[in-house]
């Protein structure tokens, strides 16, 4: 794909997803349940952009670099992100930075208070808190990767290919990295 195109591509795109996520706004305000059908089209609009692309465009179907990784990174991925969570809200409490609002941890387990848990609120003990932080972890995670694969394939798994071809892998990657 040129760099005409591509630049094509990124403008429509960006003026694509921003507007409808701006329209949304616009007419509900962040707070409202009303936005998510919104937010989710604006984030889906560039893969649907680029399924345009691939359908109509000739040179845009050689760079599609798409593919499935591994599944037993999932797990970890999903780990690795619970943990980096913890680890700040615990980092913020211990330096004075804020409060936990949702949990009062002790010896004998954890009242949760308030946030949206899989296995519940109230008092559980430590078996039960590290069983619902995981499910909890495992189901939003799934909701999330519903929203951000409509992002990703289309800046990684179309774009990127075009991008690095263009203009060599370290400049490729970096300018995409700003999208």
């Amino acid at each position: 794909m040129s760099r005409k195109a591509i630049v094509l591509f990124c403008t429509i795109a960006l003026a694509l997803s921003w507007g409808i996520q701006f329209a949304g706004l616009q007419l509900f305000g962040i707070a409202s349940p009303k936005i998510t059908p919104f937010l989710l089209v604006g984030m889906w609009s560039p893969t649907l952009l680029a399924l345009a692309f691939i359908l109509l465009h000739r040179p845009a179907r050689k760079g599609v670099v798409w593919k499935l990784g591994n599944p037993l990174y999932l797990p970890v991925g999903i780990t690795v992100e619970t943990l980096t969570a913890f680890a700040i809200v615990g980092g913020f409490v211990a330096l004075g930075w804020g409060v936990s609002g949702w949990f009062d941890f002790s010896q004998a387990g954890v009242a949760i208070s308030g946030g949206p848990w899989v296995l519940g609120k109230g008092m559980q003990g430590w078996p039960l808190f590290i069983a619902n932080v995981a499910a909890t972890a495992v189901a939003y995670s799934i909701f999330n990767l519903v929203a951000t694969v409509g992002e990703e394939f289309a800046w990684r798994g179309f774009l990127q290919g075009h991008m690095t071809r263009q203009l060599g892998v370290r400049w490729g990657i970096f300018i995409l990295g700003d999208f």
